[in-house]
């Protein structure tokens, strides 16, 4: 199935805040020259990041007409705010793949990067693809955050060099029937505790692991767990008594 050029060209919609979304078309060089600008100012880097602006916009418009791939811009008026991408959109994938999710600093905390990600995740349904995957360096918690919120789950790890990415992958054919669960109370009433380690015998469904630690995360998950949320310490700022001093991210296997 290919993405109808309605879904990844000249949709816009405005929010009551002002703020305008689209999806950028291949022939518009003036917002695609923006865009990558604004990647570059952002500290954003790809693997021709340092190619001349020129080539990068042909390579770019080039991707944008094959249907390779789509640019999702939110901007305050006439600048950009927030930008991200969606690729492997072609009929032999089946998964599309995510990245490239940036907000203004001045802007976060306003739900423009979930804007961007359920973006994401309408292009790549619209070209027919059965899930969407994505990777954020270990240490990036609010994109993290992101897309556990998102719906995401946290499957596995990747390494390159001396860095580490924790992979992320949404199903797009799955019902969303399941209730929400309020972890915070979990925590609080003493239904789930953190784990700094975990041996062959643990049998809790639901525990708590330190989000920097990828070793022990890889482990959880190689025993069956996916992530599904991040608690953060702020999260229980009200309280007397701190329950968790670090990230953690909440682990569940069925």
């Amino acid at each position: 199935m290919m993405i109808r050029e309605a879904d990844i060209a000249r949709e816009t919609n405005v929010d009551k805040t002002g703020l305008a979304l689209s999806v950028t078309d291949s022939g518009d060089v003036n917002s695609l020259a923006q865009y990558l600008i604004f990647e570059t100012s952002n500290n954003f880097r790809r693997e021709d990041t340092k190619a001349p602006l020129e080539l990068r916009i042909k390579k770019l418009a080039r991707e944008i007409a094959d249907r390779k791939k789509a640019v999702v811009l939110i901007r305050d008026g006439d600048k950009i705010i927030g930008s991200t991408t969606v690729s492997d959109l072609l009929p032999d994938s089946k998964e599309a793949w995510a990245d490239g999710t940036l907000v203004d600093p001045s802007y976060r905390g306003r739900g423009i990067g979930l804007q961007l990600a359920l973006a994401q995740e309408k292009i790549a349904r619209s070209a027919g693809r059965e899930s969407i995957a994505t990777i954020v360096a270990v240490d990036n918690m609010p994109s993290i955050a992101l897309r556990l919120k998102a719906g995401y789950i946290l499957n596995g790890i990747n390494r390159w060099k001396s860095e580490a990415g924790y992979k992320f992958r949404k199903d797009l054919t799955a019902s969303s029937g399941e209730a929400a669960v309020n972890w915070v109370d979990k925590v609080l009433t003493g239904g789930i505790g953190i784990i700094e380690k975990i041996d062959q015998q643990n049998t809790q469904k639901e525990i708590l692991v330190p989000a920097d630690d990828p070793d022990v995360v890889n482990k959880i998950i190689a025993k069956g767990y996916r992530g599904v949320y991040l608690l953060m310490p702020e999260n229980f700022r009200n309280e007397k008594e701190q329950p968790i001093n670090k990230n953690c991210i909440v682990f569940v296997k069925d």
